[in-house]
């Protein structure tokens, strides 16, 4: 532990992943914010106003904690909009720490099955323990990993993959494929950005499936 602390602070490196119960705590000074995900994280809108970003609230700030130790389920509207948080402040040049839950928990291992590592490698280098790169690697295969998109074959692509498993997990009505193209689409052609991020979940219940 001592010699990945030094790693750590001898890193330029600005994103940094550390293991769960917050090993590795920023103290708490005008040039550090910390930004905390607990509970069922994307049940509702209000659970995840944490990962709005607002300008005028990293002013100063040179390192950002995000805490997701208290994260006892993670909804795919919560892990995408984490991303577009990380990605915006890594374009701002800010040092990122991340605080996992346990190693041991289903939600690490989620993360893992999303494929949650390799989608922030698209985003910044990471520094992370072979413990964390262990717990976060994928043990199963779920529709749409995490994935980043910027051109229109790439949303193609992905909206017929969408199409694919999902018929062969019990069939989906064909519009749903143009939605979803005609969604990631829009994305490009109109949020400024040129590209998006997206992930398909399905969750199986007494009373069927649900698609998020």
């Amino acid at each position: 532990e001592e010699a990945y602390q030094r790693q750590v602070q001898n890193s330029v490196n600005p994103f940094v992943l550390t293991p769960g119960l917050n090993q590795t705590r920023m103290p708490t000074t005008m040039a550090t914010r910390t930004i905390a995900m607990s509970g069922d994280c994307g049940r509702n809108i209000s659970s995840i106003d944490c990962l709005t970003f607002e300008p005028v609230l990293y002013r100063g700030v040179e390192d950002v904690t995000i805490d997701m130790s208290g994260v006892t389920f993670i909804h795919p509207v919560a892990l995408v909009g984490f991303l577009c948080l990380v990605e915006k402040l890594s374009e701002l040049g800010k040092k990122i720490y991340v605080d996992l839950p346990d190693p041991a928990s289903e939600v690490t291992q989620y993360l893992g099955n999303v494929r949650f590592l390799e989608a922030l490698r698209l985003v910044e280098e990471i520094k992370a323990t072979d413990e964390v790169i262990a717990a976060l690697m994928p043990r199963l295969t779920t529709i749409v990993p995490i994935q980043r998109f910027s051109t229109e074959p790439e949303v193609e692509a992905i909206a017929q993959r969408i199409e694919t498993e999902m018929s062969a997990m019990g069939g989906l009505m064909p519009p749903c494929h143009t939605i979803i193209a005609e969604l990631a689409s829009n994305v490009i052609q109109h949020s400024g950005l040129g590209r998006g991020w997206i992930m398909v979940q399905r969750y199986g219940y007494r009373t069927g499936g649900i698609i998020e």
